[in-house]
Protein backbone atom coordinates (compact mmCIF):
# COMPACT_ATOMS: atom_id res chain seq x y z
CA UNK A 1 0.00 0.00 0.00
CA UNK A 2 2.66 2.59 1.02
CA UNK A 3 4.37 1.61 -2.41
CA UNK A 4 1.29 1.95 -4.46
CA UNK A 5 0.60 5.74 -2.92
CA UNK A 6 3.76 6.84 -0.02
CA UNK A 7 1.20 9.43 1.29
CA UNK A 8 -0.69 6.48 3.04
CA UNK A 9 1.94 5.88 5.61
CA UNK A 10 0.36 2.48 6.11
CA UNK A 11 3.88 0.68 8.01
CA UNK A 12 4.06 4.41 10.39
CA UNK A 13 0.97 3.93 11.47
CA UNK A 14 0.75 0.05 12.22
CA UNK A 15 4.12 1.01 14.11
CA UNK A 16 2.31 3.46 16.25
CA UNK A 17 -0.34 1.29 16.78
CA UNK A 18 1.78 -1.50 17.84
CA UNK A 19 3.92 0.40 19.99
CA UNK A 20 0.85 2.23 21.48
CA UNK A 21 -0.20 -1.65 22.67
CA UNK A 22 3.34 -2.70 23.52
CA UNK A 23 3.41 -5.09 20.51
CA UNK A 24 6.62 -6.62 18.35
CA UNK A 25 5.42 -6.52 14.77
CA UNK A 26 8.39 -8.32 13.83
CA UNK A 27 6.09 -11.39 15.98
CA UNK A 28 3.30 -10.45 14.31
CA UNK A 29 4.37 -10.55 10.67
CA UNK A 30 6.12 -13.76 11.69
CA UNK A 31 4.38 -16.97 10.23
CA UNK A 32 6.07 -19.48 11.99
CA UNK A 33 5.31 -17.68 15.59
CA UNK A 34 2.59 -19.56 17.72
CA UNK A 35 -0.94 -17.92 16.70
CA UNK A 36 -3.33 -20.68 17.12
CA UNK A 37 -4.54 -19.80 20.83
CA UNK A 38 -5.03 -16.10 19.15
CA UNK A 39 -6.64 -17.42 16.16
CA UNK A 40 -9.45 -18.90 19.15
CA UNK A 41 -9.46 -15.73 20.82
CA UNK A 42 -10.29 -13.79 17.01
CA UNK A 43 -13.25 -16.55 16.61
CA UNK A 44 -14.65 -16.16 20.00
CA UNK A 45 -14.67 -12.14 19.24
CA UNK A 46 -16.03 -12.59 15.84
CA UNK A 47 -19.14 -15.13 17.16
CA UNK A 48 -19.86 -12.68 20.20
CA UNK A 49 -20.06 -9.73 18.17
CA UNK A 50 -22.04 -11.38 15.16
CA UNK A 51 -19.66 -10.80 12.82
CA UNK A 52 -16.46 -9.71 12.05
CA UNK A 53 -12.93 -9.12 9.98
CA UNK A 54 -9.90 -11.30 10.20
CA UNK A 55 -6.85 -9.76 8.42
CA UNK A 56 -3.18 -11.33 8.17
CA UNK A 57 -0.50 -10.05 6.71
CA UNK A 58 -0.41 -13.26 4.14
CA UNK A 59 -1.96 -16.94 3.70
CA UNK A 60 1.09 -18.67 4.59
CA UNK A 61 -0.13 -17.44 8.22
CA UNK A 62 -2.92 -19.75 8.23
CA UNK A 63 -0.50 -22.66 7.02
CA UNK A 64 0.82 -25.33 9.28
CA UNK A 65 -1.37 -24.31 12.12
CA UNK A 66 -1.73 -27.70 13.43
CA UNK A 67 -5.73 -29.30 13.93
CA UNK A 68 -6.86 -27.10 16.78
CA UNK A 69 -6.00 -24.21 14.28
CA UNK A 70 -7.48 -25.71 10.90
CA UNK A 71 -10.49 -26.30 13.29
CA UNK A 72 -10.75 -22.76 13.95
CA UNK A 73 -10.38 -22.00 10.26
CA UNK A 74 -12.63 -23.93 9.09
CA UNK A 75 -15.80 -22.25 11.72
CA UNK A 76 -14.36 -19.14 10.38
CA UNK A 77 -15.16 -20.29 6.67
CA UNK A 78 -18.42 -21.23 7.94
CA UNK A 79 -19.76 -18.17 9.00
CA UNK A 80 -20.93 -15.57 6.52
CA UNK A 81 -20.75 -12.89 8.35
CA UNK A 82 -16.30 -13.83 9.01
CA UNK A 83 -14.36 -12.30 6.23
CA UNK A 84 -11.00 -12.99 5.78
CA UNK A 85 -8.59 -10.64 4.26
CA UNK A 86 -4.84 -11.23 3.40
CA UNK A 87 -2.09 -8.05 3.23
CA UNK A 88 0.06 -9.63 1.03
CA UNK A 89 -2.51 -10.85 -2.10
CA UNK A 90 -1.33 -13.73 -4.64
CA UNK A 91 0.96 -12.55 -6.82
CA UNK A 92 -0.76 -11.72 -10.52
CA UNK A 93 -0.43 -14.58 -12.98
CA UNK A 94 0.46 -12.26 -16.05
CA UNK A 95 2.78 -10.14 -14.51
CA UNK A 96 5.49 -9.20 -17.21
CA UNK A 97 8.35 -10.45 -15.22
CA UNK A 98 6.73 -13.66 -15.15
CA UNK A 99 7.70 -16.52 -17.85
CA UNK A 100 4.93 -17.96 -19.69
CA UNK A 101 6.05 -21.07 -21.80
CA UNK A 102 2.30 -21.96 -23.21
CA UNK A 103 -0.68 -21.61 -23.61
CA UNK A 104 -2.31 -20.95 -19.55
CA UNK A 105 -3.15 -24.75 -18.61
CA UNK A 106 -5.72 -23.77 -16.56
CA UNK A 107 -8.08 -23.40 -19.62
CA UNK A 108 -7.95 -26.52 -20.77
CA UNK A 109 -11.26 -28.90 -20.14
CA UNK A 110 -11.63 -31.60 -17.98
CA UNK A 111 -11.87 -35.05 -19.81
CA UNK A 112 -15.13 -36.56 -20.65
CA UNK A 113 -16.60 -37.78 -17.64
CA UNK A 114 -15.23 -35.85 -14.69
CA UNK A 115 -15.99 -32.11 -13.27
CA UNK A 116 -13.64 -29.68 -12.39
CA UNK A 117 -14.46 -29.03 -8.07
CA UNK A 118 -11.94 -27.04 -7.53
CA UNK A 119 -8.44 -25.66 -8.68
CA UNK A 120 -5.66 -23.72 -8.06
CA UNK A 121 -1.96 -22.54 -9.31
CA UNK A 122 0.85 -24.30 -7.75
CA UNK A 123 3.17 -21.85 -6.26
CA UNK A 124 7.18 -21.37 -5.30
CA UNK A 125 5.74 -22.63 -2.19
CA UNK A 126 3.20 -25.75 -2.05
CA UNK A 127 2.54 -24.92 1.45
CA UNK A 128 0.99 -21.64 0.67
CA UNK A 129 -1.47 -22.60 -2.05
CA UNK A 130 -2.51 -25.66 0.25
CA UNK A 131 -4.68 -22.93 2.13
CA UNK A 132 -7.09 -22.93 -0.92
CA UNK A 133 -7.89 -26.41 -1.04
CA UNK A 134 -8.55 -26.41 3.01
CA UNK A 135 -11.14 -23.09 2.16
CA UNK A 136 -12.41 -25.48 -0.91
CA UNK A 137 -13.27 -28.67 0.84
CA UNK A 138 -14.30 -26.77 4.16
CA UNK A 139 -16.81 -24.51 1.34
CA UNK A 140 -17.62 -28.47 0.14
CA UNK A 141 -18.82 -30.16 3.09
CA UNK A 142 -16.15 -32.64 2.83
CA UNK A 143 -13.15 -31.85 5.63
CA UNK A 144 -12.48 -35.54 5.85
CA UNK A 145 -11.31 -35.10 2.64
CA UNK A 146 -7.94 -32.69 3.72
CA UNK A 147 -6.03 -35.18 4.84
CA UNK A 148 -5.35 -37.38 1.33
CA UNK A 149 -6.03 -34.56 -0.85
CA UNK A 150 -3.46 -32.47 0.64
CA UNK A 151 -0.82 -35.40 0.95
CA UNK A 152 -1.46 -36.16 -2.63
CA UNK A 153 -0.87 -32.60 -3.80
CA UNK A 154 2.30 -32.26 -1.59
CA UNK A 155 3.40 -35.57 -3.08
CA UNK A 156 2.78 -34.44 -6.62
CA UNK A 157 4.29 -31.33 -6.16
CA UNK A 158 7.52 -32.72 -4.88
CA UNK A 159 7.39 -34.90 -7.62
CA UNK A 160 7.34 -32.13 -10.43
CA UNK A 161 10.05 -30.48 -8.68
CA UNK A 162 12.23 -33.46 -8.38
CA UNK A 163 11.06 -34.31 -12.08
CA UNK A 164 12.50 -30.77 -13.25
CA UNK A 165 15.92 -30.78 -10.95
CA UNK A 166 16.70 -33.70 -12.67
CA UNK A 167 16.26 -32.78 -15.76
CA UNK A 168 18.44 -29.60 -15.29
CA UNK A 169 15.28 -27.98 -15.56
CA UNK A 170 13.66 -24.93 -13.03
CA UNK A 171 10.88 -26.19 -10.76
CA UNK A 172 7.44 -24.83 -10.44
CA UNK A 173 7.68 -21.13 -9.83
CA UNK A 174 7.10 -18.18 -11.65
CA UNK A 175 10.59 -17.94 -13.26
CA UNK A 176 9.94 -22.26 -14.07
CA UNK A 177 7.25 -23.86 -15.48
CA UNK A 178 3.55 -24.06 -14.57
CA UNK A 179 1.66 -25.33 -12.59
CA UNK A 180 -1.93 -26.35 -11.94
CA UNK A 181 -3.75 -28.27 -9.77
CA UNK A 182 -7.30 -29.54 -9.82
CA UNK A 183 -9.93 -31.87 -7.75
CA UNK A 184 -12.19 -33.49 -10.52
CA UNK A 185 -14.59 -35.94 -9.57
CA UNK A 186 -16.10 -38.56 -12.10
CA UNK A 187 -19.69 -39.31 -12.69
CA UNK A 188 -20.18 -42.20 -10.28
CA UNK A 189 -18.23 -39.77 -7.51
CA UNK A 190 -14.75 -40.86 -7.11
CA UNK A 191 -12.61 -38.20 -6.88
CA UNK A 192 -8.86 -37.03 -8.92
CA UNK A 193 -6.67 -34.88 -7.97
CA UNK A 194 -4.92 -33.82 -11.34
CA UNK A 195 -1.35 -32.05 -11.77
CA UNK A 196 -0.63 -30.28 -14.87
CA UNK A 197 2.74 -28.80 -15.88
CA UNK A 198 3.59 -27.20 -18.77
CA UNK A 199 6.18 -29.38 -19.60
CA UNK A 200 6.37 -32.82 -21.39
CA UNK A 201 7.63 -35.54 -19.16
CA UNK A 202 8.03 -39.66 -19.82
CA UNK A 203 9.29 -40.59 -16.44
CA UNK A 204 6.67 -43.21 -14.76
CA UNK A 205 4.76 -42.01 -11.94
CA UNK A 206 6.96 -42.55 -8.74
CA UNK A 207 6.10 -45.23 -5.83
CA UNK A 208 5.07 -42.54 -2.92
CA UNK A 209 2.62 -40.65 -5.51
CA UNK A 210 1.46 -44.19 -6.57
CA UNK A 211 1.06 -45.33 -3.03
CA UNK A 212 -1.33 -42.43 -1.82
CA UNK A 213 -3.93 -43.53 -4.31
CA UNK A 214 -5.83 -46.29 -6.25
CA UNK A 215 -4.84 -45.53 -9.68
CA UNK A 216 -2.05 -42.91 -11.29
CA UNK A 217 -1.64 -42.27 -14.70
CA UNK A 218 0.81 -39.69 -16.51
CA UNK A 219 -0.90 -38.45 -19.65
CA UNK A 220 0.93 -35.99 -22.01
CA UNK A 221 -0.63 -33.53 -24.37
CA UNK A 222 1.41 -31.29 -27.26
CA UNK A 223 3.27 -29.23 -24.80
CA UNK A 224 2.19 -30.69 -21.45
CA UNK A 225 1.55 -33.43 -18.84
CA UNK A 226 -0.85 -34.20 -16.37
CA UNK A 227 -0.39 -36.41 -13.72
CA UNK A 228 -3.94 -37.86 -12.90
CA UNK A 229 -4.40 -39.95 -9.26
CA UNK A 230 -7.66 -41.39 -8.72
CA UNK A 231 -8.75 -41.83 -4.96
CA UNK A 232 -10.24 -44.93 -3.61
CA UNK A 233 -13.79 -45.78 -3.68
CA UNK A 234 -13.74 -45.21 0.40
CA UNK A 235 -13.52 -40.59 -0.36
CA UNK A 236 -16.29 -41.10 -3.34
CA UNK A 237 -18.89 -38.17 -2.47
CA UNK A 238 -22.23 -37.95 -4.27
CA UNK A 239 -21.75 -35.99 -8.03
CA UNK A 240 -23.65 -33.15 -8.69
CA UNK A 241 -22.61 -30.32 -6.10
CA UNK A 242 -19.95 -29.12 -8.31
CA UNK A 243 -18.37 -25.41 -6.96
CA UNK A 244 -15.45 -24.32 -8.85
CA UNK A 245 -13.02 -22.02 -6.77
CA UNK A 246 -9.80 -21.16 -8.40
CA UNK A 247 -7.25 -18.89 -6.92
CA UNK A 248 -9.47 -17.35 -4.40
CA UNK A 249 -12.23 -16.70 -7.07
CA UNK A 250 -15.61 -18.72 -6.93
Amino acid sequence: MDRADPALATMARLKAAASAQNLDLEDLFDAGSPRTQLLWQVMGEIEGGRGGHLIVPSREHLTGIGPSGKAVIQRLTYMPQAHIYYLAPAAPRNSADQQQPCTSIQEQTPPKGLHLLAESTVGAIPTVTRWDFVEQLTVLGWPDLMAPVDQLYMALAEDANAAAKAAGEPGISPFGHQGTIRLLQHNDGRLVVELMESRLRNDPVTAKVAALCAHAERVCDRDHTSTRCTLSCEYARPSGAFFVRSGGRS
